[in-house]
């Protein structure tokens, strides 16, 4: 659903990834995005394509399905302040609180809220960054652009509410190559640290609160 909208809001701009020989490489001129030689007469290029009517872009189209969901998880808020209970976090399409939400904004019909988790011990770090244990005993750790995040014990990420703490890790990336014609798996540093970008952060004692 989210490739769907985001499709609209592509920019209005194509590229053509093709191999060119000198001669066709001088006749890009300033469509020229990238360039890699292969050889003394062989390129792989990225140029722009006047192409646009190609694809069916509307940016209004994905203006409006963003305001509109950012509208329904606002009421949803509203609804917790007004009621008091108390938000722990929110994205763009979840939210954890201390009490159950009502019946009535629970369910599997597309657009309704869906209970995922109910949690003993929980804790909330920026943006797609959390980890906890579950009612049931299970562990729930999400880290954003980190390849394997339950690899990271609860413990390491309840370490992460002290003031300026940060965590060095390492986890495994593609590369690729075009001249080599190859694709391995390496290593790959990953520094987690706490962010404030989106919101504010409130310590005791140089420890997270909220």
């Amino acid at each position: 659903m989210n490739s769907l909208y985001g499709r609209f809001g592509m920019k209005d701009i194509q590229t053509l990834s093709i191999f060119v020989d000198k001669d066709q490489l001088k006749q890009q001129g300033n469509e020229l995005v990238t360039s890699i030689k292969l050889d003394d007469n062989l390129f792989f290029i990225e140029a722009i394509v006047d192409d646009s009517k190609q694809f069916e872009i509307n940016v209004g189209i994905a203006s409006i399905i963003t305001a509109y969901s950012r509208v329904h998880m606002q009421k949803i808020k509203k609804f917790c302040l007004d009621n008091g209970i108390i938000i722990y976090y929110f994205d763009t399409d979840s939210i954890f609180t201390n009490k159950p939400l009502p019946d009535w904004m629970i369910s599997n019909k597309l657009g309704d809220l869906k209970l995922e988790y109910i949690f003993d011990e929980v804790v909330f770090l920026g943006p797609k960054i959390y980890a906890g244990i579950t009612t049931d005993g299970n562990y729930i750790s999400k880290i954003k652009g980190f390849k394997d995040s339950k690899s990271i014990p609860f413990e390491k990420m309840k370490s992460l509410l002290i003031e300026n703490s940060s965590l060095d890790l390492t986890h495994i990336k593609w590369f690729r190559s075009l001249i080599n014609s190859s694709i391995k798996l390496e290593k790959s540093p990953y520094l987690l640290t706490p962010t404030q970008n989106k919101r504010k952060y409130h310590f005791i004692n140089r420890i997270k609160i909220r």
